[in-house]
């Protein structure tokens, strides 16, 4: 009966063993998983940032040049030609 009982013991050790190997590495490949997607959004915030700033100049720009009226249908055309540029894809 002795030897029954330490067969089932070392068979849940066993057991218990595999599945903490299992758990630990799906733990593993998750936070891998995790890094990655915020290594994607950090990307994607950057390049924002840097659209967002560039946008904003040359709105700044393009107003400066609108409000000084003695180049006025030049201004209009190369503001014009700017927004068709940044339009493009990439």
């Amino acid at each position: 009966m002795k030897s029954l009982e330490n067969d089932i013991a070392v068979e849940l050790l066993e057991r218990s063993k595999l599945y903490f190997e299992y758990q630990e590495t799906q733990y593993a490949a998750a936070l891998d998983r995790i890094r990655k997607l915020e290594e994607k959004g950090l990307k994607v915030f950057a390049s924002l940032s840097v659209i967002v700033t560039a946008f904003i100049l040359i709105v700044r720009f393009t107003a400066a040049l609108l409000l000084n009226q003695k180049f006025a249908a030049l201004n209009m055309l190369t503001c014009i030609a700017g927004f068709f540029y940044l339009s493009l894809p990439l």
